[in-house]
């Protein structure tokens, strides 16, 4: 344990008072991580250098005024004068902002404004935050897609009484799936961005009215909670599409701001160990923005054809009642959609055997379509939803992986920053 003492902490009252004279409140929260109660304990009329000097007096009875100095530091890592008095008052605290990042940290207090620092240091955070929060919402999103393919499978079940001991098996698919949800709904709520509704409840409710019901041997009762079960993982799909791509749309602002302000950073370290680094990022910065946009726009459509998918599940593969021309129409809204995503020429690689087919399932479902449909017909449609889903969970996958990239081809510079490295 140290204590700095009276004449080392007169020393500090200066440098550390002009450091903070512009946002008194980081210097508040650096103490509070050494003794909540510090703020209380000072004097809060008088100039800010009456109050750093009552802080550190504060905190060094217990010495741990010398272990602020590391967090003072980290909220200022590119003041000079701050790092020089922390030097010579206690040297081990230099530790918390190694001398690379401090050179980089230099050049940027002295290129961008105050506001602009803090601009930078906030979208930097956000993007890990977002990146955290997009990476659980795919957890959810692949969570209920992997229940989506049981609930027709369950639709059989239900209409067949001699086979509701099947129902076991999935109840325990559906839990397993449901305590990944969970898991990820924790991560958002850590994050502060539980932005999707609670797509588990209703999912549970129906399980459990789905358990009473086979325990009453009712069948209608089953076959309405199958129902009840398939409603809400669709409805839970769709909540957590569009809050998984809001999300990854949000994380266009910040880094487009960070984009911005690299752009004068990399001027100013021209010729200097920085601006390579610094150019080389804004590149791969700007490609991956233009990636990103693009993702969203593909999630977008797909995720407003996939609930076309599920109409088109319904009229032909289940065979469901329905009103007379509608598997026509529903056809024809879905083949317009999907040959619009899979366009291109040549089409991209990924849309060959979609191409295929949409063709296929042309030739089958030519007007009027009289219900019920040959099994070949019906299993050929199945694959098509299967493809368009598959495709769907790439786009996802897309954005997830944007977000790693950030991270993962970041480290020479912004995990720097983030003083990681």
């Amino acid at each position: 344990m140290t204590q700095l003492g009276a004449q080392t902490i007169a020393t500090l009252e200066a440098p550390v008072a002009a450091a903070f004279q512009d946002d008194e409140g980081d210097f508040w929260i650096a103490c509070a991580k050494q003794d909540a109660q510090t703020k209380n304990n000072v004097t809060v009329n008088g100039t800010m250098r009456q109050r750093v000097r009552e802080a550190l007096e504060y905190l060094d009875q217990n010495a741990q005024a010398a272990l602020l100095l590391g967090d003072l530091l980290l909220a200022r890592p590119g003041n000079a004068d701050l790092r020089q008095a922390v030097g010579q008052a206690f040297p081990d605290a230099l530790a918390a902002v190694s001398d690379e990042r401090f050179e980089l940290e230099k050049l940027i207090v002295a290129t961008l404004s105050g506001a602009q620092v803090v601009t930078l240091r906030a979208s930097l955070d956000r993007i890990d935050v977002l990146q955290g929060a997009v990476a659980a919402y795919k957890a959810m999103h692949d969570a209920l897609h992997m229940l989506q393919p049981h609930l027709s499978l369950m639709r059989g079940v239900a209409a067949a009484q001699a086979r509701w001991g099947e129902f076991r098996v999935y109840r325990d698919i559906f839990n397993l799936q449901l305590a990944e949800i969970d898991k990820a709904t924790a991560r958002l709520a850590a994050l502060g961005l539980a932005r999707a509704a609670d797509v588990k409840q209703a999912i549970a409710d129906a399980l459990t009215s789905l358990t009473t019901a086979v325990d009453a041997k009712i069948d209608y009762d089953v076959q309405d909670a199958v129902s009840a079960l398939a409603t809400s993982v669709e409805d839970g799909l769709n909540s957590v599409d569009v809050s998984m791509r809001d999300t990854a749309q949000d994380a266009t602002q910040p880094f487009t701001l960070t984009l911005q302000l690299f752009a004068p950073l990399a001027a100013s370290a021209s010729g200097t160990k920085f601006g390579p680094l610094i150019t080389s990022y804004v590149a791969f910065a700007t490609q991956l923005s233009n990636e990103l946009a693009r993702a969203i726009d593909e999630h977008g459509r797909w995720q407003r054809l996939d609930r076309q998918f599920s109409l088109l599940q319904r009229t032909v593969v289940d065979n469901l009642p329905g009103a007379p021309g509608e598997i026509d129409t529903v056809w024809r809204l879905t083949s317009k959609a999907i040959t619009a995503l899979c366009g291109g020429t040549p089409p991209p690689g990924w849309a060959i055997a979609i191409n295929n087919l949409i063709q296929l399932a042309t030739a089958d479902l030519t007007p009027p379509v009289t219900p019920p449909v040959a099994d070949a017909v019906r299993d050929r449609v199945s694959d098509l939803i299967s493809s368009g889903r598959d495709r769907f969970m790439a786009v996802d996958q897309s954005l997830l992986d944007w977000l790693e990239q950030s991270v993962t081809q970041r480290p020479q510079l912004v995990t720097l920053l983030r003083g990681s490295a």
